[in-house]
């Protein structure tokens, strides 16, 4: 119960982990990022023998908002076959349900090298692709994209920050980076994007 105030100190770390190998060190850091990009804040309180508590804090709806983004109907993306490589089961649901009212021929796989397989079948023009795929990683994924589907345009949908330049993405055949968790409307959009660059 409560953390030390050395662990308090890096537990925004990526991969700092008090859990030995069973841990990835992941968890706060993705908070961390999440929140962030809500330009929020994180307070901790804690007590090494008593507990811990987290404040999160963030902008009131119309300050977060800003600038309204442009909606984007499905209608407006037109007829796209797109390849999703996601292991997360919820998120999986998302895209089959984009799938049941939009024009989009969505197919979903949670592993790599089935992605690949399917690639090099061709006939795809968007691949979303998240960063923890358990059998291959996102990185390499997007590496094994990059040759056997060179013309796919990939958009990373990741809860992970990242941290590539601008450059070193669009190099990597990356068109579009879309945090987690995003709005139905921010996913058409990206692919939208992704189609006309």
């Amino acid at each position: 119960m409560g953390m030390s105030e050395e662990v308090k100190r890096r537990m925004f770390e990526p991969f700092f982990t008090t859990k030995g190998p069973k841990g990835l060190g992941l968890g706060m850091s993705m908070v961390q990022g999440i929140v962030s990009r809500h330009r929020g804040s994180i307070e901790v309180r804690s007590e090494e023998g008593k507990g811990t508590s987290f404040i999160l804090r963030f902008p009131a709806l119309s300050e977060a908002r800003g600038q309204p983004s442009q909606e984007v109907r499905w209608e407006e993306v037109g007829p796209t076959k797109v390849l999703v490589v996601e292991d997360d089961a919820a998120v999986q649901e998302v895209f089959k349900e984009i799938g049941k009212f939009t024009n989009l021929d969505l197919e979903v796989t949670s592993s790599g090298k089935d992605a690949i397989d399917r690639l090099a079948g061709g006939g795809f023009q968007v691949l979303v692709a998240d960063l923890s795929i358990p059998d291959m990683g996102g990185w390499k994924l997007v590496e094994e994209a990059k040759k056997v589907a060179p013309d796919v345009p990939i958009i990373l949908c990741t809860g992970w920050e990242v941290r590539e330049p601008h450059e070193r993405l669009r190099a990597m055949g990356i068109k579009v980076v879309v945090p987690k968790p995003f709005q139905i409307g921010e996913m058409l959009r990206a692919i939208r994007q992704a189609l006309e660059n």
